[in-house]
């Protein structure tokens, strides 16, 4: 899930023997970025799947991609997490869920939402109403990672499928940026298997599409206050001639 928070680590973090190996570091701290900061649920294969505060439901082949390693490499390192109880993890469905321990040390209730500067500040009575419609909004909306998850769920197999993962994988980071379009990302509706059908119609417009969503996420005006990523693209689309030529 892309998300603007942060966690906390302890300075004693190096005398850990995990902070004497790179790798195993690096994927330490990708663990605890990943989990949820607040009680979620996750749709696989058609079944709501609890994921709480601390908790991570992937599958082992994605961690493995993620890190370019083996699943049984990523089996490896949870297990021996789990030896030196920093985790705990099970199978459910087709994923595998991982629990960190003592989450609230790395990320405290008080730490979800605001940043110390941002706590220091007297409260600021606008700034509060927006904070509420921002929750009502996430509360009807979810996060574009598991709004993503859930529907390739529904997709059937093939080509088209193939092509749609491409797209999401290119949004989360497979990109020239090697870095999640974030602006666009945090338009509160994002473009459905369907949607995305509509407008992917030739290897052409696939490029250009790629090259309206870099200029979209550089720039605030293309994405603040937007509602849905599928009309904004369409707009766009209508009123380029690069894309009338692809049609």
């Amino acid at each position: 899930m892309i998300d603007l928070g942060w966690i906390k680590i302890h300075r004693k973090i190096k005398n850990h023997w995990i902070w004497k190996s790179e790798k195993r570091l690096k994927w330490w701290l990708d663990i605890l970025l990943t989990v949820n900061h607040k009680d979620n649920e996750v749709l696989i294969g058609g079944t709501l799947i609890q994921c709480k505060r601390g908790q991570s439901v992937r599958s082992l082949e994605s961690w493995a991609k993620d890190w370019d390693v083996t699943k049984k490499t990523v089996r490896d390192f949870f297990i021996l997490l789990k030896s030196s109880s920093m985790i705990s993890f099970e199978s459910v469905q087709i994923s595998t869920r991982i629990t960190v321990c003592n989450y609230d040390i790395y990320n405290d209730k008080v730490n979800d939402c605001y940043t110390t500067a941002t706590r220091e500040q007297p409260p600021n009575k606008n700034d509060k109403n927006e904070k509420n419609e921002i929750k009502e909004r996430e509360r009807k909306i979810p996060p574009p990672d598991i709004f993503y998850k859930s529907e390739i769920i529904t997709v059937i197999d093939g080509k088209d499928k193939v092509n749609y993962k491409k797209f999401i994988d290119f949004l989360f980071g497979n990109n020239k940026t090697k870095e999640p379009l974030t602006g666009v990302l945090s338009i509160p509706k994002q473009i459905s298997f369907e949607q995305f059908m509509t407008l992917i119609t030739n290897k052409d417009a696939k490029l250009k599409v790629a090259d309206l969503l870099y200029t979209m996420n550089n720039d605030p005006k293309y994405y603040k206050g937007k509602q849905s990523l599928f009309l904004t693209l369409k707009k766009w689309m209508d009123m380029s001639p690069q894309f009338q030529k692809s049609k």
